[in-house]
């Protein structure tokens, strides 16, 4: 009986020094769910929430990279306007000759193409502002709008969501009330070929307009980038924080269980000691 208890006594000692073995060569604390539940589920809820700010931050970091090249094409933009602009107004001085005009259509024309070649930016296979038709260019080569007004939605924390796009028929068509700049470029291209000095003339007004529109499609995008960037910087910074919340409930903190693998391992040699004494025991009590 004696030897038995040393038995199942030097079998937990055993397992004490196997586990403490473990936690000290891994680094782990927790092997198994029933080593701590609570622990467990812990780290199973901050596994999560760390893939979550993960995702977050890699959505954001995409849509600065659309933003950003949003923005470069307006700023294009809103150079052929201010080309278009001077064009104009040299044109509309009764100085100009109708070759010149003519010659000045054909420079507003090739600004057309370049504009709208411009525009139909892509980042990987996403065209920038064709909304939710992103596989397709968002104008044609006359700068006819033909995407559509879909508007991209991002979590940036969670539970919150922004809309991280931009409305491209409304900075660049103006369809919320604005001036459509295509149609700007294209008058001042067909008054420049028919010698149409007073058309010209009556469109001077709309480049003021037009380069402000653009102007604030630029300030409205330079705003989301300043957000998303934010955004993206607590989502990295809470990703940290989870993993290492995670890496406090599931690591083993190393001095510790070192501490522990000694007292394991002292402990089962007390075991097999007492073991080996029961059994010397236990056989002078046969032998008698």
């Amino acid at each position: 009986m004696i030897f038995e208890r040393g038995l199942t006594t030097t079998g937990r000692a055993a397992e004490q020094v196997e586990r403490a073995a473990r936690e000290s060569a891994s680094g782990a604390r927790i092997f198994h769910p029933s080593d701590d539940a609570v622990a467990s589920g812990g780290v199973v809820m901050g596994k999560a929430q760390a893939e979550r700010f993960a995702s977050i931050a890699r959505n954001g970091e995409r849509a600065l990279d659309e933003l950003g090249q949003a923005d470069a094409a307006l700023g294009e933009l809103g150079t052929i306007l201010v080309r278009a602009q001077q064009i104009a107004i040299q044109a509309s001085n009764d100085s100009a000759s109708a070759e010149g005009r003519r010659a000045a259509g054909l420079e507003v024309e090739a600004m057309i193409r370049g504009a709208a070649a411009a525009l139909n930016v892509k980042v990987g296979n996403r065209y920038v502002f064709a909304g939710d038709q992103s596989a397709s260019p968002a104008w044609d080569v006359d700068g006819n709008f033909v995407g559509d007004t879909g508007v991209r939605s991002l979590e940036v924390a969670p539970g919150i969501f922004l809309d991280t796009s931009i409305r491209a028929d409304q900075v660049v068509n103006g369809t919320a009330g604005g001036i459509d700049v295509f149609a700007v470029l294209r008058d001042l291209a067909a008054a420049l070929a028919a010698d149409d000095v007073p058309a010209i003339r009556a469109g001077l007004d709309d480049y003021p307009k037009a380069i402000a529109q653009v102007a604030s499609g630029r300030a409205s995008a330079g705003g989301l980038m300043n957000v998303l960037a934010s955004s993206v910087d607590a989502a990295k910074a809470g990703e940290s924080a989870a993993t290492i919340d995670v890496g406090r409930m599931a690591d083993a903190d190393p001095i510790d269980a070192a501490s522990r693998l000694a007292l394991a391992q002292h402990a089962l040699d007390a075991a097999l000691t007492v073991a080996a004494q029961s059994f010397r025991l236990s056989l002078l009590d046969k032998l008698r």
